[in-house]
């Protein structure tokens, strides 16, 4: 093999990027995720507010819908709509003065 063939090679094979630099955006969501589900806790419970709690839920939806989107898989599809249901009667209700 020539130098041509492989840097082509390579350029071929992280053409859709790093594997460590993939982990390392998978570890910083995931960290940040956890982060911000604890703040919105803690601002839900000093604050005696709901939406801080509504927040916290649409964040964990969107995280579902996007995985049912890209894995189609059954079981995910189904806690993407319940997880709608419960979004929307928490919205509805603090919208209301419900909550």
């Amino acid at each position: 093999m020539d130098k041509n063939e492989i840097l082509a090679k390579s350029r071929k094979e992280n053409k859709n990027g790093d594997e460590w630099q993939k982990d390392v955006f998978i570890k910083a969501y995931r960290f940040s995720s956890v982060a911000v589900t604890v703040l919105l806790g803690a601002f839900c419970l000093i604050k005696q507010d709901a939406g801080y709690l509504i927040l916290m839920f649409l964040m964990n939806f969107f995280k579902s819908f996007y995985c049912a989107i890209k894995l189609k898989r059954k079981i995910d599809i189904v806690l993407v709509l319940v997880e709608a249901v419960c979004c929307i009667l928490l919205i509805v209700m603090y919208i209301s003065g419900g909550i």
